[in-house]
């Protein structure tokens, strides 16, 4: 937190106990990965469809 600039207390202003971190954090980005999901279904390019396969990848 030091590093932030931010006291401790702060994180609290958007998750009520600790346990509520990691969950709210998960659920985010399960959001938006389900968002990317509807995208690709409805034929919408979304932002990762748009990228090229990655070089270093395992080969196809």
């Amino acid at each position: 937190m030091r590093a932030a600039g931010v006291g401790k207390g702060s994180v609290y202003l958007y998750w009520s106990t600790k346990e509520d971190l990691p969950v709210g954090l998960f659920g985010r980005d399960l959001l938006a990965r389900l968002e990317e999901v509807r995208a690709v279904l409805a034929g919408e390019a979304g932002p990762r469809a748009a990228q090229p396969p990655d070089a270093a990848g395992p080969p196809h």
